[in-house]
């Protein structure tokens, strides 16, 4: 049988051309996680402090959000919100009910994300408060679980939060802006599974006493590019990509039953009669 040299040329290009790919589908990473999760605490009817006359915590919490997911965005981050706005009054003067945080919660673990960022604002200390959770950490010798409990699911991913608060502060002393770092159970923080933060922002207090207050839009840019810098080192470190594939999620507790009544106590047998004896 006669061999067409231009057909089995053609074979082996194919043949390279699939080992070639093959190589490369083997060889190339995997992407990065990428996802950030942003709560704006409060929201909806709940206000949250009152910062000013005409201000309350719950808009400087959504303002920073909105500045840091466009520094995020622009750093090829995804970036998912608890909640998106604050809804306005009904014409009966009602607001529609504000996110719990419980469903705060929900919303994190569901997206399985590289770090969850709980942003609040405060009149009281000077400028920005890192917390994590006080749950005590699991250990090496503590045995998994299938599921975990609702109230304590941070337990297993504090180390990785105590390691991204420091990546975070080396961000903000760059930006020479004052730190205080400290643990605090704040909901819905010892209910997420993924290294987590509470970020509260505080006035700027200045030479001769001047304030920097809290919604001043230069101060809220400089907090939010601090924390996206932050957050490109935290990315670039294999140990948070392993944490976020964790896909335990944990169980909320139930709602107690309905107690039901209690069984009526059998009747007291008939007391015999002397003539009825045998």
């Amino acid at each position: 049988m006669t061999r067409n040299p231009s057909r089995a040329r053609l074979f082996q290009s194919a043949l390279l051309l699939g080992l070639s790919c093959a190589a490369l589908h083997a060889q190339a990473p995997n992407p990065p996680r990428s996802t950030i999760l942003i709560d704006p605490a409060h929201g909806g009817p709940d206000n949250g402090a009152r910062l000013a006359a005409d201000l309350v915590e719950k808009d400087v919490n959504l303002a920073l959000a909105q500045r840091l997911r466009s520094l995020l965005a622009e750093r090829g981050f995804n970036v998912v919100f608890t909640r998106e706005d604050d809804p306005p009054a009904q014409a009966d003067g009602s607001r529609p009910p504000a996110v719990t945080t419980d469903q705060r919660a929900e919303t994190a673990n569901h997206a399985h994300p590289l770090a969850c960022l709980l942003l609040h604002a405060t009149n009281g200390g000077h400028g920005v408060h890192l917390f994590t959770s006080s749950l005590i950490p699991l250990t090496m010798i503590d045995e998994p679980k299938a599921v975990l409990n609702w109230e304590t699911a941070q337990a297993g991913s504090i180390p990785q939060s105590l390691r991204l608060v420091n990546e975070l502060s080396s961000s903000f002393n760059s930006a020479r802006l004052p730190l205080v770092v400290g643990r605090a159970s704040i909901r819905p923080i010892d209910s997420l599974t993924c290294p987590a933060i509470l970020i509260e922002v505080a006035p700027l207090e200045g030479e001769g006493g001047a304030k920097t207050p809290v919604s001043d839009a230069t101060y809220q840019q400089n907090v939010a590019e601090a924390i996206a810098n932050g957050l490109i080192s935290w990315r670039s470190h294999a140990a948070p990509a392993e944490a976020a594939e964790k896909t335990v999620t944990p169980e909320k507790p139930a709602k107690p039953a309905s107690p039901k009544p209690a069984p009526a106590k059998p009747a007291a047998p008939a007391k015999q009669e002397d003539g009825d004896k045998p």
